[in-house]
């Protein structure tokens, strides 16, 4: 505990022992959520997003509220993690596209916040050093940092180059 007495300049950190109250240390920790273990797997998400921030789950150990016990200083296993499958919340719009809003998805036909091309010239041109293959973007990518896996694939697909002296863009 940490503070500060009577408005001076000085603080004063206090060291409180709860270890009196809670007659024996809390068991099972790996085997949290078990009905016998005094832990608990928690997940801050639970009801939005299906768990899933960034394309991951994470759920943490911690104490039951009912286990009246002390945790003492063994430590926890912090979190436990896993990839979920992607979903449209795990993309953003790509380079020169930007969602659009009500009023122009109905003059395009299109679903309100979709990614639409707003960069001048034309939205696909091959590449003029084009060999074998190249990317082209569908005006989604992946969110910075999302570790999702699998599911909705909406990020750029890959073409075959066009073969050397025919026509130009595609």
């Amino acid at each position: 505990l940490q503070g500060a007495r009577g408005g001076g300049d000085g603080g004063a950190v206090f060291s409180l022992d709860f270890s009196m109250m809670l007659d024996r240390n809390c068991a099972d920790a790996d085997l949290a959520g078990d009905p016998g273990s005094d832990f608990e797997v928690w997940r801050p998400h639970k009801k939005t997003n299906h768990g899933c921030e960034l394309g991951r789950q994470v759920d943490f150990v911690r104490r039951k509220a009912s286990a009246r016990c002390l945790v003492g200083p063994k430590k926890l296993p912090a979190t436990l993690e896993r990839n979920c499958e992607c979903r449209e919340a795990d993309y953003e719009c790509d380079f020169c596209y930007e969602r659009i809003g009500e009023a122009e998805a109905a003059i395009k036909n299109l679903t309100v916040g979709a990614c639409t091309y707003t960069c001048q010239g034309p939205e696909h041109n091959v590449p003029a050093d084009c060999q074998g293959t190249y990317l082209r973007s569908r005006g989604y990518r992946i969110i910075e940092g999302d570790t999702c896996q699998g599911g909705v694939e909406m990020g750029p697909r890959r073409f075959e180059c066009p073969i050397k002296g025919s026509a130009g863009g595609s």
